[in-house]
């Protein structure tokens, strides 16, 4: 790996040398558009002690990417900020460069040699120390999108609640909450885009984002129960009191107390001057584990595996990641089990998403499969 300060002059000569054409990929053009200078060598390669052979293999991997990595990191108590990485396959089977435009016509490149060297600097954000360990998951390991947000958003809620007891001086025994607002927490998180919070943070990293339908996570809050992290019992008048488990608080307090930063990753690949990527990482560092959250996206139903790793599995996953495409891809892992439709669930005939209904509280519209209105937190009652 190698960083090293050159100028723009020098990237348009190699480019002259190399017989380069940019692609859509290529981060070069938008960098060197505004140069009025000419092609010409300089001696930042020299000062570093570069050769300029290899140099020009990073400039020939961003001239004509193949293939675009990008990777935004920090949330928490970091603040987030985005890289690009490209590939080129064909110019250089192994390595990868990003560059970041600089002042007085500059710029910075960074060259890995491979696919293993750039994933164990991208390790480093998310287990900055080397602490993390192999741990127990406690999802089934396989979920979908609204069974993630719902399990980030569980260990939000711990956090909050702990907050809040402090802030009221009251003193942290069994946190509870109810249905109304564990709801509205929810939809605070969805919309709030503040990255120091789990879900926020899941939808902020993700490069390619994705857009949340608040009407029909709802019914997933059921998931957090049959996982074993929280119970709710139902009372006589008023809403249900839910409580943390056992397993719940263990989940909570890693967050609230180790959680490091945040990672996101999605990988593109070029057609012509068009781009396209179904697949991406998550990764969630904390000083005992990294979870990682593995998105496949089939026709926008995304099917998501979760592993608890230590750096070096972390490692391996993203090198994986970055090679994919090269290495002919991986088996997709198996999707969460749809339930049945019941006959008090409606459905459409022309599709197998729920129809929508109204909340009797509020009027708000949620998914008929849902148990709580996701808007005033409300148990939906469904005409019998």
């Amino acid at each position: 790996m190698f960083v090293v300060r050159t100028g723009i002059c020098n990237a348009l000569r190699w480019k002259e040398i190399l017989g380069l054409e940019p692609n859509g990929l290529s981060p070069l053009p938008a960098i060197v558009k505004d140069f009025e200078g000419e092609s010409a060598s300089d001696q930042g390669t020299a000062v570093a002690g570069i050769a300029e052979e290899e140099l020009s293999r990073a400039l020939a991997i961003l001239w004509s990417p193949e293939r675009l990595i990008t990777l935004r990191c920090g949330g928490n108590l970091v603040v987030p900020e985005q890289m690009r990485i490209y590939r080129a396959h064909d110019l250089d089977p192994t390595g990868l460069a990003m560059v970041i435009p600089t002042p007085f016509d500059t710029m910075i490149v960074q060259y890995f040699a491979d696919t293993r060297e750039w994933a164990q600097w991208a390790t480093q954000m998310v287990d900055p120390a080397g602490l993390a360990q192999v741990g127990e998951r406690v999802s089934p390991g396989v979920m979908d999108f609204g069974e993630l947000l719902h399990l980030l958003h569980t260990a939000d809620m711990y956090r909050r609640l702990y907050y809040e007891s402090m802030l009221d001086y009251i003193p942290a025994g069994e946190l509870t909450f109810s249905a109304a607002h564990y709801a509205e927490a929810m939809h605070n998180a969805v919309t709030s885009g503040d990255y120091r919070w789990l879900v926020p943070c899941l939808l902020y990293m993700l490069p390619n984002g994705r857009p949340v339908r608040i009407a029909g996570i709802g019914a997933r809050f059921a998931s957090m129960e049959q996982w074993g992290l929280i119970t709710s019992q139902r009372q006589e008048e008023g809403d249900a009191v839910c409580r943390f488990t056992q397993q719940g608080t263990i989940w909570g307090l890693e967050f609230m107390t180790r959680w490091i930063s945040a990672m996101g990753v999605t990988v593109a690949t070029v057609n012509g001057d068009s781009e396209s990527g179904d697949r991406g990482l998550f990764l969630l560092g904390t000083t005992l584990s990294i979870h990682a959250f593995h998105l496949w996206d089939a026709g926008g139903n995304a099917s998501i595996e979760h592993t608890v790793l230590d750096g070096e599995g972390a490692t391996r996953l993203l090198e994986a990641h970055a090679t994919l495409e090269a290495a002919g891809g991986v088996t997709e892992p198996a999707p969460s089990p749809v339930p049945e439709p019941s006959a008090d669930v409606p459905y459409s005939s022309e599709s197998s998403e729920p129809v929508l209904i109204r909340c009797t509280q509020c009027g708000c519209k949620v998914g008929s499969e849902d148990r709580f209105c996701i808007e005033c937190g409300a148990e939906i009652i469904r005409q019998k």
